[in-house]
């Protein structure tokens, strides 16, 4: 009898103990980053102001989130800022954001100890079947790579992004 209830509470104590999010390393063409969960891959064309690039994406659904990074490529610094302003504003008119809040942040760096300074946004606005969403995002472009971090829910809990937005990284 007492086993019995020493399982059962083992199990119980398991269970309680599990964690929700399971943090995990993805590298994408030169970032480094943590995700919650194990993402899925992908990649197509996508038109962003002027130029139709490739796009990377890994991305999952953890805590009632979807977090997603994604990446392009393009033939300059000038157009690594042309596209990344593009895919912001597509981002947010996609979303239809209403009020958007910016916050700084730090980008690390492996061999530093500084980093680089980033506006990471707030969002609220709507999901395409109408219900409300709440977006956490942030480009980063690094030479010719641009890079898209976001993390999309109906309700989204900051101290849980720390760990994405904080411990990103160029490599």
């Amino acid at each position: 009898m007492v086993r019995r209830w020493a399982a059962a509470w083992l199990a119980v104590a398991t269970l309680a103990c599990s964690p929700e999010l399971d943090w995990r390393e993805v590298r994408l063409e030169g970032l480094q980053a943590m995700l919650p969960c194990k993402p899925d891959h992908g990649e197509r064309s996508v038109q962003l102001g002027t130029l139709e690039v490739r796009m990377q994406m890994s991305g999952c659904e953890a805590g009632g989130a979807l977090y997603a990074i994604s990446h392009v490529r393009v033939q300059g610094a000038d157009q690594a800022t042309a596209v990344q302003a593009a895919w912001r504003s597509a981002a947010l008119t996609n979303m239809q954001a209403g009020a958007v809040q910016s916050h700084p942040i730090k980008l690390g760096k492996p061999s530093t100890s500084g980093g680089s300074a980033l506006d990471l946004l707030s969002a609220q606005g709507m999901q395409p079947d109408g219900k409300p969403v709440q977006a956490r995002l942030v480009w980063i472009a690094a030479g010719n790579h641009v890079y898209h971090v976001a993390v999309y829910g109906p309700q989204l809990n900051d101290e849980r992004l720390e760990t994405l937005f904080l411990d990103l990284r160029l490599q």
